[in-house]
């Protein structure tokens, strides 16, 4: 997740990791945070809640995006993708 995005909201840091990166290892702080799937979904329980996730924290000011999902987060999701209906489907 973005490191401006976790220092705005304040979560204290639990660790630190060693990341790869194309200039070598670098040292990340490690958070835990609680992701909620689905957010904008009117009916909350619809919604995918996930507490004590374990993310690093890494410089994504120059992207489009503030977090990226590795395998592990909808590892339980099943998604399905309708393109004739223009529906997507996903079970927990």
């Amino acid at each position: 997740m973005d490191r401006n995005a976790l220092n705005r909201l304040g979560y204290p840091p639990y660790g630190a990791i060693n990341l790869a990166t194309a200039g070598g290892m670098v040292a990340t702080p490690m958070y835990l945070v609680g992701l909620v799937l689905f957010s904008n979904v009117p009916d909350a329980r619809v919604r995918i809640v996930l507490d004590n996730v374990p993310i690093a924290a890494v410089d994504l000011s120059a992207q489009q995006y503030r977090a990226l999902i590795g395998r592990d987060i909808p590892r339980n999701v099943l998604l399905i993708y309708d393109g004739a209906m223009g529906q997507i489907t996903v079970t927990y």
